[in-house]
């Protein structure tokens, strides 16, 4: 494993995955099962490390603070309900200058949201 494909892979670890990379030379994988073309996150050949996005044709929500700031984010798949479980959470935090601090993950219904355990 070439030196920056271990920085990455420690700070995967350090982060618990918060890129959701889906696999390395090590077989690691996020929440979802990778597939076959993206085991391969580190591109030698490249120097560059394969990312893979939340698609578009999901459905996305957003809870805003007063300020306008998204304090929660959900993602769901089209036409989930937004009381069933399987939505992807994001709970925000800002300091007093408004700028965000923390970004938490978490995984229920966009409904339940509140009542998530989010890490």
């Amino acid at each position: 494993m070439g030196e920056n494909a271990e920085k990455y892979r420690r700070f995967t670890e350090a982060t618990g995955g918060y890129l959701m990379a889906l696999g390395d030379t090590d077989r690691k994988e996020g929440a979802v099962k990778p597939s076959s073309i993206e085991h391969t996150v580190f591109e030698q050949a490249l120097s560059a490390y394969r990312m893979t996005t939340i698609p578009l044709n999901m459905t996305r929500r957003w809870e805003n603070n007063a300020s306008g700031q998204p304090t929660s984010e959900g993602y769901g798949a089209k036409n989930l309900s937004e009381d069933s479980e399987g939505w992807l959470l994001f709970k925000n935090t800002y300091d007093g200058d408004g700028f965000i601090t923390k970004s938490e993950v978490g995984y229920g219904s966009w409904t339940g949201r509140a009542g998530v355990s989010y890490g």
